[in-house]
């Protein structure tokens, strides 16, 4: 018989096929314990009408404590035929865990049924606290207010993650107000991902900033990720940075826009187009590791200005990590080669003195690669990565590496 540590590496990389390891748990009674471990890792709940998810909860009690993550892709599990059994499994998970929610509201614009926030944050909110959950993940959100996204993070006072895709959040301030989960402790919020952001961003920029919300959002913030931005959001977001203290370590900000980006109420003072020439410039006193993308397109000369500037309002203190990423399609810079070269010739300048270990990376091939190589001349602080897949992971081998001590 294999020794159970060997198993149990075999096992491991096996995580991402559920078939392998259904298998293997047939094979001996040594596979099963470990199968556990990745089958009921990750629980998505698709239709809260399959028996499954419930049963497991009721008659194997003992493989909760394996659910690392559960995945609630639509609002029905707060059904009201549902909502007890979903609150019971939530309450009963026993380890760290992320909780996923899908909003499907857009169905009820269609006349389809289905559950909305509003109805299922008095049910939510009362049966709280959720002590399990540390990491909170709201996809397609359409709240009334930033009270009512504050009323769910109060329910779980151990989450120290918030990630938020494609917020939308209406003028309705006279809807319904949630009711405050009583006698909880406050949760701290550590680290922060905003993709996206749809209508009226602005708002939930401003609660963010707001000295009601500021203790449970930026006092302790850590790291923040910003993707995908509206230029003229970037102002909120170098406000929001100033609120953070010194806590804050790690930002990263990717200004790109993509064609089939749902509209924003802040592009349109901008038509959507170019960056404010009034952008406030980025408050980098306390970071550490600065992450910043960029599409290389008809905007992209803008943004790197945008960075150089706040690269310039900098203390005398050194920034101890940058990451570049400079992605495609490189539309609507074919014309301004000297330009782009003069840009990154004065980036290039400014890092060397602000900057101790820069990272440049270039995603996908960039037509551009050589122009931009000749302005940035190889500093001694600077490390040139190439990508051949669309992808955010730095690869292992550098073009040309740091001197080694660096």
């Amino acid at each position: 018989m294999l020794p159970q540590e060997l198993v149990d590496r075999i096992l491991d990389h096996l995580y991402k096929s559920p078939s392998a390891l259904k298998a293997c748990s047939q094979v001996s009674r040594a596979f099963y314990p470990r199968t556990r471990v990745h089958l009921f890792r990750c629980v998505n709940c698709h239709d809260p009408d399959d028996p499954r998810l419930f049963k497991m909860a009721r008659e194997s009690p003992e493989l909760l404590q394996h659910i690392k993550r559960v995945e609630f892709q639509c609002l029905d599990y707060f059904l009201p035929n549902y909502e007890m059994s979903t609150i019971e499994l939530m309450r009963s998970l026993s380890s760290s865990a992320t909780l996923s929610l899908w909003d499907e509201g857009r169905r009820n614009e269609e006349g389809e049924k289905g559950c909305r926030w509003v109805d299922m944050l008095p049910t939510f909110v009362s049966s709280a606290p959720y002590l399990a959950i540390t990491r909170l993940e709201l996809l397609c959100p359409r709240l009334h207010n930033f009270l009512e996204l504050h009323t769910v993070v109060l329910s779980l006072p151990n989450v120290t993650e918030l990630s938020i895709d494609v917020l939308t959040m209406s003028r309705l301030d006279d809807a319904l107000t949630p009711i405050h989960p009583n006698m909880l402790p406050v949760p701290r919020i550590k680290k922060m991902r905003i993709h996206a952001l749809c209508f009226l961003s602005s708002e939930f920029w401003d609660g963010l900033s707001s000295p009601k919300y500021r203790p449970v959002y930026l006092d302790h913030l850590e790291e923040l990720y910003v993707l995908r931005p509206a230029p003229s959001e970037l102002s909120l977001v170098s406000n929001i940075i100033s609120f953070t203290s010194k806590s804050l370590k790690v930002l990263h900000i990717e200004c790109e826009q993509r064609h089939w980006a749902l509209p924003r109420s802040s592009d349109i003072t901008t038509g959507g187009h170019g960056l404010p020439p009034d952008t406030s410039p980025l408050h980098l006193n306390t970071v550490t590791d600065l992450r910043l993308g960029v599409i290389l397109d008809k905007q992209a000369l803008s943004f790197i200005d945008w960075w150089i500037k706040s690269f310039k309002a900098m203390s005398p203190l050194i920034l101890e990590r940058l990451t570049i990423g400079l992605g495609g399609p490189f539309l609507d810079v074919l014309n301004e080669p000297e330009r782009l070269k003069k840009t990154f010739e004065e980036l290039s300048d400014v890092l060397s003195k602000l900057v101790r270990n820069v990272d440049i990376v270039f995603q996908l091939h960039c037509p551009f690669r050589d122009v931009i190589m000749e302005a940035l001349k190889e500093k001694e602080n600077l490390r040139v990565f190439d990508l051949v897949e669309n992808t955010r992971e730095v690869p292992a081998f550098p073009v040309f590496p740091l001197p080694t001590g660096s």
